[in-house]
């Protein structure tokens, strides 16, 4: 079963922006496919270099995948998302929208 969820994201604004610079478009992408999950983040900020960061429980089971930071990236890792927690992942934009 697959599942997903595209968040439109309206109100942000990576810390590296000034606030004096007007809103530019975001989104996010939500998706797995049996044991495979992603998350795709995106925005029209020129020059923005921020990152996402996720607490240490979701945060241990993401990989980042680009920009590239190592030239392999190993999958699967040690753990693993269950329902709740990929739910929580897809929420996590839910104050930007």
């Amino acid at each position: 079963m697959m599942r997903y969820r595209l968040t439109p994201v309206r109100r942000f604004r990576p810390r590296d922006v000034s606030g004096n610079r007007p809103l530019r478009a975001a989104y996010s992408v939500a998706m797995s496919l049996g044991n495979l999950a992603a998350l795709i983040f995106g925005h029209q900020y020129e020059g923005s270099r921020s990152k996402l960061e996720f607490s240490r429980s979701i945060g241990a089971a993401m990989r980042q995948i680009w920009p590239l930071l190592a030239p392999i990236v190993e999958w699967p890792e040690h753990h693993a998302l269950s329902y709740q927690e990929f739910d929580g992942l897809t929420q996590s934009f839910a104050r930007y929208s």
